[in-house]
């Protein structure tokens, strides 16, 4: 924790300065160009969409906590990027677990609205901050056709909190799901080959190659290969028990013969 802002701010821009965009926030970038993703809300302070944007036919609009006037709805050919606990180059943090229970009104309330007819894809979040879950629940309590698809790590059930919002926002009659997943790079790779054809299907995969090896990206079913058998290793076991006490000595003589029965 760090109670001093000037502090905190110097701790985070150490960590994030030789920060890279790998291969998820670029094929993140490559949606938005198709206008398929418009908008990134975020609980990291890094500002890497922002940053991997401009390297795209993209305009950024970032918004933290001193910049909610900023809030409007974006454009085809611009990415909003919302830092819900600010930004770290500007604004009063919030991460500690007490500055985690409230959200600044401004955004929860945009985030509430753009949550009600927009789909949001939850991908690289746990869902621990109270005030972040509260603005879900407040979200999906109201009527909308926005869906909440919300993917977690492996193939474990979702954690206690997430599957209380999703049996929330299907009592109130709105479409919500647990989605198992490979974290965030794996889910953008798929969802980049799924909604992309021609042209940009062929730069997704080029975008693919360039970053990940092909050895990381073939799936196979795990198999244990059985050969053919054509030597034996002899070996013998050994019973070994710890002993319950050890004992430290020094020996002024070893004996020239017997040092193990010696010992004994």
């Amino acid at each position: 924790c760090f109670p001093i802002q000037a502090n905190r701010r110097q701790f985070f821009e150490a960590k994030i300065r030789e920060a890279k965009a790998h291969i998820g926030y670029r094929l993140l970038c490559q949606l938005a160009e198709e206008d398929i993703i418009r908008s990134v809300w975020t609980t990291n302070f890094d500002g890497l969409a922002a940053r991997t944007a401009g390297e795209f036919k993209l305009t950024p609009l970032e918004v933290g906590l001193d910049s909610t006037r900023r809030l409007t709805p974006p454009s085809k050919g611009q990415l909003l990027c919302v830092a819900l606990h600010g930004d770290y180059r500007y604004d009063h943090l919030r991460n500690t677990p007490e500055e985690l229970k409230t959200q600044d009104e401004t955004l929860r309330n945009a985030f509430i609205e753009h949550l009600r007819d927009i789909p949001v894809i939850v991908i690289g979040y746990s869902g621990r901050d109270a005030s972040v879950m509260n603005a879900f629940h407040s979200a999906f309590s109201q009527s909308g056709s926005g869906t909440l698809y919300w993917c977690g790590w492996g193939d474990g059930p979702p954690p206690q909190g997430v599957a209380a919002l999703i049996r929330s926002a299907r009592s109130n009659g709105r479409s919500a799901f647990y989605v198992p997943s490979d974290g965030f790079d794996d889910t953008l790779k798929r969802l980049g080959l799924h909604c992309s054809a021609g042209e940009r299907r062929e730069a997704i995969r080029h975008e693919i190659s360039r970053v990940t090896p092909d050895s990381r990206l073939n799936r196979a079913p795990f198999e244990a290969p059985c050969p053919r058998i054509n030597a034996l290793i002899k070996s013998n076991a050994f019973a070994v028990e710890c002993p319950a006490e050890v004992f430290a000595f020094d020996l002024h003589q070893w004996p020239a013969q017997g040092a193990w029965a010696w010992v004994r």
